[in-house]
């Protein structure tokens, strides 16, 4: 499905969930259909009903294609469907003049409505954005048994794996069983799952290395500095690759290679001045909620405080990213009920949803949840409950999506958008404590040297303890398959950013004063800020409503 996905941006289309789950569809056969019977201004979003038109009819007839999206996108927010129906017809049928008259009017009445919700908005500021999620977990409810982990286990080792062998130095890697054919002082590549770690009488590293068909030891020399530091960074249960030299029984490491990101990954940028901010861990619901520096912020996205250029670049926030906690839920921890000024998770999620609902409708705003949201604790997490949250999916320009997912933000037919991976952070706290150089460089404080380090193992929560989760047999969805252009985070209370290979990195900050829970667990809160990122320039600001 990623592949499908892909090639369709390659050609400057988005695909809808739906058409790319669906058995059968070619990308590069609908594309070539397209060229054949759209001709001239083309869709921007091929989903299911305008699949089926480009392969069951013989002819197209012109249509506005942006119209014919927007009468989409007001169907699904629960508008009258009669435009986006009417367009389906046409296409279909491909005449009638009467037909035709009839979908003008309609058009006016669809026009009408679009214009109604923007007049508050400068006339200046474009509201062309595009939101897609691309890759989100999805829940399958049963029961769970012991080989559900080991084949959770043995996709997430083949997916690392792949990705290992993209790099030069892991193509020739070769299974633990050829070891024994191996003569020793030979120089090869192995890659593995890392089910020991230890330090050795001499100081060495001595590492034991699993896979499908074995098990080796590896040995990383203490004097060799800078490849013993790296191995200090190895973690139980990641998947890593080693070249080194065979000796008896083991192989001694002269390399050690992460999947990490490709040095060719692209910085993008957008042609067009458009920014995206980034919050979380707002925890309404608090008595330590800061309401009224959260109200300056909606204000300030509103474009109606600050000086004349800090509107307009409110004005051009077009898409509003909430990475988990917007609520703070009911005894998430002992003595919570204390500290709390609403102690029903339906009413903090009403209360928050009021607070965005004075966000302008043009304003994209993005959602998952987080260890305080009213959900499961084990990841990946589902999107919010409904039957909690549903405040928070009556608000009409909210997509909900997992804990974690990737989003594409700002695509149109001639740029591929930016992909955001979204996660809210849990598994943070346990590599903060447990890797040395981490610890050393700050620990919790800096949210980004943590991102940095799941970077390069390509996934959310490598160790088996680092996070609760639940196993998945169709595959690891806490893996970081596809690099993304940006990687946002929460949980941690800190505001911080760092760029990484053009991955830009960002932590959101919070919205809540400092708890004697938060103290005694080691976090210290930056509350009151938010990151935002120019989506044409990629540079990145902090805007503080603290004061």
């Amino acid at each position: 499905m990623k592949q499908m996905i892909e090639q369709f941006m390659q050609k400057g289309f988005l695909i809808a969930p739906e058409l790319a789950e669906k058995k059968g569809v070619d990308a590069k056969d609908v594309c070539t259909l397209i060229e054949q019977k759209i001709p001239n201004e083309k869709p921007t979003l091929i989903n299911e009903d305008l699949y089926l038109v480009l392969t069951q009819t013989e002819t197209m007839v012109n249509i506005n294609w942006k119209e014919f999206e927007r009468a989409k996108a007001l169907l699904e927010k629960g508008n009258d469907g009669k435009g986006y129906y009417l367009f389906l017809d046409l296409m279909e049928y491909n005449v009638s003049p009467e037909k035709k008259e009839i979908m003008d009017h309609v058009m006016d009445e669809v026009k009408t409505v679009h214009t109604e919700t923007e007049e508050e908005i400068d006339e200046e500021v474009s509201t062309d954005s595009s939101v897609m999620v691309i890759n989100a977990y999805k829940d399958e409810p049963r029961k769970r048994v012991l080989q559900d982990f080991v084949q959770h286990f043995k996709l997430r080792y083949e997916t690392i794996k792949e990705l290992l062998r993209s790099r030069p130095e892991m193509q020739d890697a070769i299974s633990f069983v050829r070891l024994k054919t191996v003569e020793q002082r030979t120089q090869l590549s192995v890659i593995g799952v890392v089910s020991d770690r230890r330090i050795t009488k001499n100081g060495n590293l001595l590492l034991e290395l699993e896979d499908p068909t074995g098990t080796v030891r590896v040995l990383i020399n203490q004097n060799r500095e800078d490849l013993f530091a790296k191995g200090q960074r190895i973690v139980m249960d990641e998947v890593v690759g080693i070249k080194g030299t065979t000796g008896n029984e083991i192989v001694f490491a002269n390399e050690i290679v992460f999947a990490d990101v490709p040095v060719s990954h692209e910085l993008k940028k957008a042609e067009d001045e458009a920014y995206a901010v980034f919050t979380s861990d707002i925890h309404t619901g608090s008595k330590l909620f800061m309401q009224k520096q959260f109200e300056s912020f909606v204000t300030w996205l509103n474009g109606e405080s600050g000086n004349k250029e800090q509107k307009q670049t409110a004005l051009k926030v077009k898409y509003l990213f909430v990475v988990g906690d917007l609520i703070d839920g009911c005894g998430i921890y002992p003595t919570q009920f204390d500290e709390l000024s609403i102690n029903d998770v339906v009413a903090q999620y009403t209360h928050i949803a009021e607070l965005l609902g004075k966000l302008r409708k043009d304003l994209q705003i993005i959602i998952i949840g987080g260890n305080h949201d009213a959900m499961r604790l084990a990841e990946p997490q589902p999107m919010l409950d409904k039957n909690y949250a549903k405040a928070i999916y009556d608000l009409p320009n909210v997509t909900v999506t997992t804990n974690p997912s990737m989003v594409n933000i700002h695509a149109n037919r001639d740029f591929e958008g930016f992909n955001v991976l979204l996660y809210h952070g849990y598994s943070y706290t346990y590599f903060a404590e447990n890797v040395d150089s981490l610890r050393q460089q700050g620990g919790v404080a800096r949210p980004e040297n943590i991102m940095q380090f799941l970077m390069e193992k390509r996934h959310l929560a490598p160790t088996h303890t680092s996070s609760l989760y639940i196993p998945d047999t169709r595959g690891d969805p806490m893996v970081i398959e596809k690099v993304p252009d940006i990687f946002a985070s929460g949980h941690l209370h800190r505001v911080s950013s760092a760029q990484y290979k053009n991955v830009t990195l960002i932590s959101s900050g919070c919205w809540q004063e400092q708890t004697d829970f938060m103290t005694k667990v080691g976090v210290e809160a930056d509350p009151a800020k938010v990151v935002m990122v120019n989506l044409q320039t990629r540079e990145v600001k902090y805007m503080n409503f603290l004061e």
